[in-house]
């Protein structure tokens, strides 16, 4: 896009996406007081709550950042080559058939739905689909 454009490298450009998107969380999370209990149960949010939240935090916690790091990265060196229309279809392939496996099998203490023939079918659709939007 225009912002990876300005800069050296796509990775900066996506460093300074997601460096925007938490600033603008933290300030969020500060100005609406956000408590487990829902919008304007605290006195706001301070350095020493950040503090107490990153201990009980596991390493695994922190990996929807690094996906979500993975993804911009991801989209923005696959639309010039593929089109925005086959990444976007790409990926939410990839996002139903994740969740077609979830179901399945239960993953995650999910309850179980399990794959069928019309489910089967639907992703198939999905795929003819990114077929024929990534054909030339």
């Amino acid at each position: 896009g225009k912002l990876g454009a300005l800069l050296p490298h796509k990775f900066h450009a996506t460093t300074i996406s997601f460096l925007g998107g938490a600033l603008i969380a933290l300030l969020i999370s500060s100005v609406l007081h956000l408590s487990a209990n829902g919008v304007g149960a605290t006195s706001g949010l301070e350095i020493k709550d950040l503090s107490s939240a990153f201990q009980k935090v596991s390493w695994w916690h922190l990996s929807g950042g690094l996906l979500g790091i993975c993804f911009v990265f991801t989209a923005m060196s696959v639309a010039p080559i593929i089109g925005v229309t086959s990444m976007s279809l790409g990926f939410i392939i990839g996002q139903i058939t994740m969740g077609t496996l979830i179901d399945h099998f239960g993953l995650f203490s999910m309850p179980i739905y399990p794959l069928g023939l019309r489910k089967t079918l639907g992703i198939a659709f999905f795929l003819v689909g990114l077929y024929l939007t990534a054909s030339k």
